[in-house]
């Protein structure tokens, strides 16, 4: 039943990814249709509110998994690095090196474009947010976080005090940056891992404490009543860390608390395929974003509707299709077993 779960929440989290990537327009043009179109500025309200909390979303589910794995604690460090290494970084790598000369082709419709050379191409795979797919930040961000916990954090005995760990990962969101551009702390995003530390150790202790509430059939929507509260303070939530600290927190939970109240069917087969879309659906977002955002405007729903369909959908094929038909290589690329 918890697998079910975790599957189900991790479906519904890559569905707020995808809703999130499928603005249709590049930036500079969301204000101007915004002003003529009420639902769509609803909209930009939504997807304003979707990033407060769905990349904590997903640390929190890897702190959860991560604990409740019995295996991340049994394994040494070659074969705990080994098996890390090739469920992130080298889908990182081998994707990011494959989009890398098609971001330089499209150049002149990116909203951050490339250039064609050696020293470009390295920056952007040590330095995450210079990726010709900048929501890849999350691999290695991930990757680093996950030895971080391995230092810090065992099954049965503990090496730092849990209050202790928690004022610190606490102290630790407000002094780094999760955007992490230039410094030291740049490199593999590792100001991005500290400030994003907290919500791995919410799912951490989501396992260890309270596995109960994972098992009950059935919860209160009355327990996300403090993430409704708030919403009307989401503007404030990028200039005010306090307020994005709450939305994250509580979005978090609100999304734990639905997913249990409410376990539709479409969430757990999102979350089967959950990684391969998180992947893959730059590829066709990205190429309608050009084409009827860019290149064919028709209508900014068209955008959406097809970018979110075609996000979902073409990964979950290709994956089917390789299910089929296995090619080995791209399917360690793909971290498809």
């Amino acid at each position: 039943m918890i697998n079910k779960y975790i599957q189900s929440i991790t479906g519904f989290g890559i569905l707020l990814v995808v809703i999130g990537h499928a603005a249709g327009v590049l930036p500079e043009r969301i204000p101007e249709i915004a002003a003529t179109d009420t639902m769509y500025q609803i909209y930009t309200q939504l997807h304003t509110v979707i990033y407060t909390f769905h990349m904590p979303l997903f640390f929190c589910i890897s702190g959860f998994l991560y604990f409740h794995s019995g295996s991340n604690f049994k394994l040494g460090w070659p074969a705990f690095l080994q098996k890390k290494t090739a469920r992130l970084l080298i889908p990182y790598v081998a994707i990011s090196t494959f989009v890398y000369p098609l971001k330089v082709l499209v150049s002149s419709f990116a909203l951050r474009p490339q250039t064609l050379d050696l020293a470009t191409y390295v920056n952007a795979l040590i330095f995450p947010w210079q990726n010709p797919i900048v929501f890849f930040w999350f691999l290695p961000t991930l990757f680093v976080m996950l030895i971080l916990a391995k230092c810090l954090i065992k099954k049965d005995k503990t090496i730092v005090n849990d209050t202790v760990l928690l004022v610190a990962a606490c102290v630790m969101f407000f002094v780094f940056k999760h955007q992490q551009l230039d410094g030291v702390l740049a490199f593999m995003n590792i100001g991005g891992v500290l400030h994003n530390f907290i919500f791995f150790l919410f799912g951490v202790y989501v396992s260890k404490y309270c596995d109960g509430f994972v098992l009950k059939e059935k919860v209160s929507m009355w327990q996300a009543l403090p993430f409704f509260l708030i919403l009307p303070l989401v503007s404030l939530a990028e200039k005010t860390p306090i307020i994005l600290f709450l939305f994250a927190i509580f979005g978090t939970s609100f999304s734990l608390l639905m997913v249990k109240s409410y376990p539709l069917p479409i969430f757990e087969t999102f979350g089967k395929y959950a990684y391969q879309i998180y992947l893959l659906s730059w590829f066709p977002q990205i190429f309608i974003r050009i084409l009827f955002g860019q290149i064919w405007f028709v209508s900014i729903w068209l955008n959406i509707i097809l970018s979110v369909t075609f996000g979902l959908l073409v990964p979950i094929l290709v994956v089917k299709l390789l299910d089929k038909f296995p090619i080995k290589f791209v399917n360690k690329c793909l971290a498809i077993k």
